[in-house]
């Protein structure tokens, strides 16, 4: 029996999965991890129940690939093919126990490690080799891998595999409509059935394979502008490609990740320039007003990574200024064009915390603090506060409104956590979604009884329906007693 498997590196070495449940250790030539190939075991034989399964697929498989899982999660002596408890799930098409048992019978095993005397099965170099299209066709499970075929394969491979197939499906065809009885017609329309079906979820892939080949040849043709590019600034005496260099060319590149390269090595010389913090600035508000230059780098985190080791943000709000942070939340800065365009009270430092305050007109502050931050303004006189030559405001009539909120909450929680900690859990909004792993769902088994896994319960349900830390709301509400 043939079967289609996929390689991956397991425990460090070399293993093969038909299933996406078990895994096998693969003998001889070392190949690219993600690869297909064909496992010839002869005389392997299926349980009769997984065999009428296997022949189901083609209806029950849906094109999800299961759970997908680390090697790093796994040390080499943690294998054990003796182990029932190692499942991935897809029982209804795991041939892990006639693998397993033909295997076995036939002494296929390699040690784990120096350190264990354990072994794990081990498929021998003659009975594997790399698969073909042809194989997706022709094994027993390949139709588990139909949507795995696309980038392992070239067009080229596709079309022989096409020129080949599509007049053996015609034929069939013609000769299934040449049948005028009609039992024997149902016969021979499943038997094609089944072969069509996967011979044309094959071809289907054709149309992906061929915009990935567009994609690689622009690629190559935008790569090959560049390297023109820099022999012509070699030519002028130049060490390499200027800003502007760059920004004309990426008006000529047609693929992004090309366009991303480009901006990648301009970010790369701005982060080693000798400019003062006003000129970076200036620089990137330059580039930000680029349409090229702001799509390509809106998500990348390599360009933004490097500006992040150099760029410093000062305050850039006149002193005097009034703001109400009723609505700040916190977060944690990250550097971004929003953020650049953005005013700041205070300096801003990427990677700390900081206060966001979206304005109704739409202008976006930051404000250098956490959380906190906003206790300390609502505790002020008249819930006002001057910080950073600015004046924080917390209007007293929303102060009042909001703390008295969060402290009629904490004290309801608090009693009711007490009382009956199964009802405090069900006041979640959207206590039905929890994970059962949860830490509140696994407090409420314990909080009847256990004092200190109520007052646990009580902190999480504060957090969960305030957004406040626990802490810090009790300390407010101290304050208040």
């Amino acid at each position: 029996m043939k079967l289609l498997g996929m390689t991956a590196k397991y425990g460090g070495r070399q293993s093969v999965s038909v299933d996406y449940s078990s895994r096998y250790f693969l003998a001889g030539e070392v190949i690219p991890v993600e690869s297909l190939v064909v496992l010839d075991l002869p005389g392997l034989v299926l349980p009769k129940q997984n065999q009428n399964k296997a022949e189901d697929a083609d209806e029950d498989f849906d094109g999800d690939e299961g759970e997908d899982f680390d090697e790093d999660d796994f040390e080499e002596e943690d294998f054990d093919e003796e182990d029932d408890d190692f499942d991935f799930g897809w029982s209804y098409l795991n041939y892990d126990k006639a693998i397993t048992a033909y295997l076995e019978e036939r002494g296929l095993t390699v040690e784990t490690g120096k350190k264990s005397r354990r072994s794990a099965l081990q498929i021998p170099a003659e009975n594997w080799r790399r698969a073909t299209l042809d194989d997706v066709l022709e094994t027993e499970n390949g139709n588990n891998f139909i949507w795995q075929v696309n980038g392992k394969f070239s067009l080229a491979e596709f079309h022989q595999f096409a020129e080949k197939h599509v007049p053996v499906a015609q034929t069939r065809l013609r000769e299934v409509l040449a049948i005028t009885d009609r039992a024997e017609r149902v016969e021979a329309l499943t038997s094609a059935q089944k072969f069509v079906q996967l011979l044309w979820q094959i071809l289907s892939q054709i149309p992906h394979v061929i915009g990935y080949d567009i994609n690689t040849l622009r690629k190559e043709l935008d790569r090959e502008a560049v390297r023109l590019a820099r022999e012509a600034a070699k030519a002028e005496g130049r060490r390499g490609l200027m800003l502007e260099d760059r920004l004309t060319l990426l008006e000529k590149i047609k693929t992004d990740e090309v366009g991303q390269e480009i901006l990648n090595e301009a970010a790369k010389d701005i982060a080693t320039a000798k400019m003062s913090g006003d000129e970076l600035l200036k620089l990137l508000e330059r580039l930000r007003k680029n349409k090229t230059v702001y799509r390509l780098t809106q998500w990348n985190p390599e360009f933004w990574s490097k500006m992040a080791k150099v760029v410093e943000l000062p305050p850039n709000v006149r002193k005097g200024t009034k703001l109400d942070i009723t609505h700040a939340h916190e977060t944690t800065v990250e550097l971004t064009w929003h953020l650049l365009s953005a005013k700041r009270i205070g300096a801003i430092a990427v990677g700390r915390k900081a206060l966001v305050v979206n304005t109704r007109q739409g202008t976006v502050y930051y404000i250098r603090g956490e959380r906190k931050l906003k206790f300390q303004v609502q505790s002020a006189p008249g819930g006002k506060l001057e910080k950073y030559g600015c004046i924080l405001t917390l209007p007293a009539e929303k102060s009042k409104q909001e703390l008295g909120r969060f402290l009629l909450e904490v004290e309801r929680i608090d009693a009711l956590t007490q009382l009956d900690p199964e009802a405090a859990f069900a006041t979640l909004p959207d206590a039905e979604n929890l994970p059962t792993n949860h830490p509140a769902r696994l407090a409420v088994v314990h909080a009847r009884t256990d004092h200190r896994q109520a007052r646990i319960l009580a902190d999480l349900l504060i957090e969960l329906r305030t957004g406040v830390d626990a802490d810090i709301i009790r300390q407010m509400a101290r304050r208040r007693r």
